[in-house]
C-alpha cells in the first residue's frame, strides 16, 4: 500500500524506505543563479546568512521569500523543489506516508497536499506523529516530544476505548536544535577570546568552520568533564561540562514546565530520538521512554490499513488503536507486503476495494475492468477478464482472455498465480487496487 515513510522534520527530514533510512536537513541556497538543498546549503549557511532559508518547512504556507527570488515565490515553492531533491536522494519511491507533526495545523497540512500534488510521487497517507508513536508504547495519557529545527513540539494523547487519540499541541519557539546550537557557538567563541585573544566569529570562513565542526566535536566529548575544541590547528580551549551543557538543562526545565500545563495529567513522556540524544539531557522521570528513531514506521507497517487511501482527499489520521506490547519487533518495513510467488501463503477473509471490505467466503469473485476501476460480481455469467477463487493454501487470481494484470505492481507473465494476504491486484496499470485482507473477528488472523 505505501512504499516510504516521510517524516516532517526540518532537521533531518527522514524518509524511511524498508528498514533504510534517508536523511536531508532543511535548508535552501541561493547560489550562482540557482537553489541548493539539504547538506550543501547548510554547509554555506553562515557563509550567506542574507541567502538561505530554513524556515520553509516549518512555516509551511505562502509566506513570500523575496531572498531567493525568483527561483522560489515563498514557502510552499521552496518545499516542493525541497521535497524533490529529498526524494529523488531517497531513491524515488513511488508511494509516501506522511507523517506530520503535532504542530502542523489544517492550513499546513493543506498546504503540504497541494505541494506533493504535482510531485514525482503519490501521497498516500497522512497521520498524526504523536498518535503513530503513542500506539506502539503508550500505558497511559502521555505526550510524545520532539525537537525541530526552530521550536520544540508536544503532542498530547489519550487512551480511549483502546485507541489512541490526539488531544492537544504546543510548540516552543527559539527552543529548537538551531537556537541550541546559536547558544553553543557563543560560548564556544567566547571560550576563545577569553582563553587566545581570538574571536571566531570576525571571519565568515572561520564561523562557518566553526558551526560545522563543533555538533560532532560535542557528540564525541558528551561524557566528559572538560570538553576541548581546536581551530585553524593553531588555537584551542577547554570548556568545564557544566558551561557548555547548561543550554540543554535550560531546555529540559523549560519542557517539563511545558508539559505540567498541559490540560490532563500525563502518566508518560515520550522522547524522539532526536531530543533524546542531546548531550547533557538528564531528565530524571519514571514517566520518561525514550524511542527509536523507526518507532513511527514501524507503527504504520503494523497500521498501514488503517492509515493509507487511495483516495483524492486524504483523511488526517488522529486516531489509531493501541497495539498490544511487542507487536512491532520484527515486523516488515514500509511497503513490504507478501508476494504473490512466496512460499507458506496466508489466506485472506476479505478483499479491500475502494475502502470497503467484501467476504470472500461465498465463492468465486468475477472481476471487470472499467477504464482504471475495477467492478465485481459473484455471477459466472458475469462480464469478466479475471476471476479470484479459492486454492489449496490460499486465493488464485486467474486471467481471462489474455487480460493483462498487475500482482504487488509487478506485471503477471502466467495465466494465473497464487496470491495471500496482503497482496493487491491490479487490473490496469496504474489503476483501482483491490487487495487481499483479513478482518478481525473472522478467525483468520493468524
Amino acid at each position: 500500500m505505501y512504499d516510504a515513510v516521510v517524516e516532517i522534520n526540518d532537521i533531518d527530514l527522514p524518509i524511511w524506505v524498508a528498514d533504510r533510512v534517508s536523511q536531508t536537513p532543511a535548508y535552501a541556497l541561493l547560489q550562482d543563479g540557482g537553489l541548493v538543498f539539504g547538506t550543501m546549503a547548510q554547509a554555506q549557511a553562515r557563509l550567506h546568512p542574507l541567502l538561505i532559508n530554513s524556515r520553509f518547512i516549518q512555516q509551511l504556507s505562502l509566506v513570500e521569500t523575496p531572498e531567493l527570488h525568483p527561483y522560489a515565490r515563498h514557502h510552499a515553492d521552496l518545499a516542493y523543489r525541497f521535497l524533490q531533491y529529498a526524494h529523488a536522494d531517497a531513491g524515488s519511491p513511488d508511494r509516501c506516508v506522511f507523517v506530520v507533526p503535532p504542530s502542523y495545523t489544517a492550513e499546513h497540512m493543506s498546504v503540504l497536499l497541494g505541494v506533493v500534488k504535482p510531485c514525482d510521487f503519490d501521497a498516500v497517507g497522512l497521520v498524526d506523529q504523536a498518535v503513530a508513536a503513542a500506539s506502539t508504547v503508550a500505558t497511559g495519557n502521555g505526550v510524545f516530544c520532539d525537537l525541530h529545527l526552530h521550536q520544540l513540539v508536544l503532542g498530547a494523547f489519550m487512551i480511549e476505548d483502546g485507541q489512541v487519540v490526539r488531544t492537544e499541541s504546543q510548540s516552543i519557539e527559539r527552543l529548537g536544535l538551531l537556537s541550541l546550537h546559536e547558544k553553543w557557538v557563543r560560548i564556544i567563541a567566547e571560550a576563545f577570546i577569553q582563553q587566545c585573544r581570538y574571536n571566531p566569529l570576525h571571519d565568515a570562513a572561520v564561523e562557518q568552520q566553526l558551526w560545522s565542526e563543533f555538533p560532532a566535536s560535542i557528540a564525541q566529548q558528551q561524557e566528559a568533564d572538560l570538553f576541548e575544541f581546536q581551530l585553524l590547528n593553531k588555537h584551542q580551549v577547554k570548556i568545564h561540562r557544566a558551561d557548555l551543557l547548561a543550554p540543554v538543562v535550560a531546555l529540559q526545565t523549560q519542557l517539563l514546565e511545558r508539559v505540567a500545563r498541559l490540560k490532563r495529567p500525563v502518566e508518560q513522556i515520550l522522547l524522539s530520538h532526536r531530543l533524546a540524544g542531546l548531550p547533557g539531557l538528564t531528565l530524571n522521570d519514571s514517566r520518561l521512554l525514550t524511542l527509536s528513531a523507526n518507532q513511527v514506521t514501524q507503527a504504520i507497517a503494523v497500521q498501514q490499513q488503517r492509515i493509507c487511501s487511495n483516495t483524492e482527499t486524504l483523511p488526517f489520521i488522529t486516531r489509531l488503536p493501541l497495539l498490544e506490547q511487542g507487536a512491532v519487533t520484527g515486523q516488515r518495513g514500509p511497503g513490504v507486503v507478501p508476494s504473490a510467488k512466496s512460499a507458506g501463503l496466508r489466506k485472506g477473509s476479505h478483499f479491500l476495494l475502494d475502502n470497503t471490505a467484501h467476504d470472500l467466503a461465498a465463492g468465486p469473485i468475477y472481476l471487470n475492468c472499467l477504464g482504471s476501476a475495477i467492478v465485481w460480481s459473484r455471477n459466472s455469467g458475469a462480464a469478466a477478464v479475471a476471476v479470484l477463487r479459492t486454492a489449496e493454501t490460499g486465493w488464485e487470481l486467474a486471467r481471462l482472455d489474455n487480460h493483462p494484470a498487475w500482482v504487488n505492481g509487478e506485471a503477471l507473465a502466467e495465466v494465473s498465480c497464487r496470491l495471500s494476504r496482503g497482496d493487491y491486484v491490479q487490473l490496469a496499470e496504474e489503476g483501482a487496487e483491490l487487495r487481499l485482507i483479513s478482518v478481525a473477528g473472522t478467525g483468520d488472523e493468524t
